[in-house]
């Protein structure tokens, strides 16, 4: 494998610890679907999950219900009962196709068993103390870019003894993707990235992910010592994807509509720190 792929996995691996995804029942079929995804966050004394609003929105408000969490690689079912959080929006009411945006909400846990038993699996990412200006313009060939979250096309069901449902367990990848703009839009601001879809093992579409963090690392090398030098900077929680474009281009990628990070650490991390 060549260093860079090592790398890249390295990274990939880091993030997985910091993703969740929702499981919720399609009772028309019968049988679960992967409703979503997002990142475990704090602000102060505050942990949660940050996602996209439209995603919190199925289990959240006029359709409050429990919602699953897949918090492990082995198949499981972790319930957050609707008491357990509360949704913090900021945002309105907009559809998963609303590229406009802003679709942004913060889960804020409040069962301290419930933190505790997500704490054992997964890391949560702190938001406070830190800042993006300290950044190279994004456009820079060292960095490299990630969406994570789980993907209904990768979805897996599985028979465990005990349930009396299959346990939909589903793969939370992080996918490589190429920056393609950031835009400032107020208070928020609109991220896009291309990602490969239906090739070299990318999927054909994108369902399941939306509310999935983007990261980026910056890969760094000594001239002098060439690539076996090469390094990764820890990855930096740089946005939420929240929908993506409705058709392949002629490269074959899509185009995956994202909050960037002033949307995070201008606005979002702020409120959720004083709420």
């Amino acid at each position: 494998m060549e260093i860079d792929d090592i790398r890249l996995e390295e990274v990939a691996h880091e993030v997985h610890h910091f993703t969740v995804s929702f499981v919720l029942p399609d009772k028309s079929l019968g049988q679960d679907f992967v409703s979503g995804s997002g990142t475990l966050v704090s602000a102060g004394d505050k942990v949660g999950i940050l996602t996209a609003k439209h995603v919190a929105d199925l289990f959240t408000g006029e359709s409050k219900q429990p919602v699953a969490l897949v918090i492990a690689k082995s198949p499981h079912r972790f319930i957050l009962q609707s008491e357990s959080f509360r949704c913090i929006d900021y945002l309105g009411g907009l559809g998963p196709t609303e590229e406009s945006g802003p679709d942004i909400s913060f889960l804020q846990l409040l069962s301290p068993e419930s933190i505790e038993t997500i704490k054992a699996r997964k890391s949560v990412y702190r938001l406070d103390g830190k800042s993006y200006s300290q950044f190279p313009q994004f456009e820079s060939n060292s960095f490299r870019w990630f969406v994570a979250g789980a993907l209904d096309e990768f979805a897996d069901r599985k028979q465990v003894a005990g349930y009396p449902n299959d346990i939909l367990q589903s793969t939370v990848p992080s996918l490589l993707t190429i920056f393609e703009s950031l835009e400032s839009k107020g208070t928020f601001d609109i991220l896009k990235l291309k990602a490969l879809a239906g090739e070299l093992g990318y999927p054909g579409d994108y369902g399941g992910i939306s509310g999935g963090g983007v990261w980026f690392s910056i890969f760094r090398i000594d001239p002098d010592r060439g690539i076996e030098s090469l390094t990764a900077d820890p990855p930096f929680l740089a946005g939420v994807e929240y929908c993506q474009g409705d058709r392949v281009d002629e490269a074959g990628c899509r185009t995956l509509i994202c909050h960037g990070p002033s949307s995070i650490y201008d606005y979002v991390g702020k409120i959720i720190a004083a709420a």
